[in-house]
């Protein structure tokens, strides 16, 4: 009956338990992740791509907003652009 009780406390004190809010943040991450090594595959295979593009940050942020819309899209993601736009850098 103690465990019963004690036992959610003590594991949300340990770090054992996974939240909504801690999944939801991962799931996002891994979404941005993946997209945005989608979005800088695409980019680096642009045919008008030339090595001053990505020295700019300018140039290499317009890249990353052309390749990250999805089709099917209307809108950029910011935080996909921003990864987009590192990845080309490195």
């Amino acid at each position: 009956m103690i465990g019963l009780i004690l036992g959610p406390f003590i594991s949300d004190w340990m770090d054992w338990q996974v939240t909504t809010g801690t999944m939801d943040s991962a799931v996002q991450n891994a979404v941005i992740t993946y997209r945005a090594d989608l979005c800088a595959k695409r980019a680096q295979a642009d045919p008008g791509l030339t090595p001053d593009t990505l020295k700019n940050w300018t140039s290499r942020r317009e890249l990353a907003e052309k390749w990250a819309v999805l089709p099917g899209e209307n809108k950029v993601d910011s935080d996909v652009v921003s990864e987009c736009s590192a990845l080309l850098q490195s």
